[in-house]
């Protein structure tokens, strides 16, 4: 009844193939399927199982909530600042939104914090503190979670025992 977390697919799957060889060898016709499972399944599983009203965003799907976030706040400038020429055409609004999407990322996971302190903020820090509230904001109005939150919510759903606990986890 041990749970197997692996780091990738291919791990889990030769884990079970090993597993149902073992079992074929040792006359066995019929047995359980073990639970082995590549970790970020696992999480998904377990968040949708606890979330059923919610859904999970693909990594398209954040890129292209960050465009439209990149996009706007474009669009605002360029109002704001009628006199000056923009550069807006000059920004490719995928790569700058694959751009924000992975440091969102790493942010998260990596449970770093971008200081509010005057002297370490420069334009672009405040920029992207405000595109981070507008993305936070979107996914909760669409009843969504970026996957960069997934291991930390399923934390939470385990300490409030909405997700039950494994006895044991390799």
């Amino acid at each position: 009844n041990t749970l197997v977390l692996t780091i990738n697919q291919r791990l889990a799957r030769n884990l079970l193939f090993k597993h149902s060889e073992e079992q074929n060898k040792s006359g066995q016709k019929v047995w359980e399927t073990p639970q082995i499972f590549e970790i970020r399944t696992w999480l998904k599983s377990n968040w949708l199982s606890s979330n059923p009203d919610h859904f999970i965003l693909s990594e398209i799907q954040s890129i292209k909530i960050w465009e439209s976030i990149i996009k706007k706040s474009l669009l605002s400038e360029q109002t704001k600042n009628m006199s000056i020429e923009s550069n807006s055409e000059l920004l490719n609004l995928y790569s700058a939104a694959q751009q924000a999407s992975e440091a969102y990322k790493t942010l998260k996971e990596y449970r770093l914090t971008i200081s509010l302190d005057p002297l370490f903020l420069n334009i672009e820090n405040k920029l992207f503190l405000k595109w981070i509230d507008e993305y936070e904001d979107i996914i909760l109005k669409i009843k969504a979670i970026d996957q960069a939150h997934l291991i930390d919510d399923v934390r939470k759903r385990m300490k409030e025992k909405i997700i039950k606990i494994p006895k044991k986890i390799e």
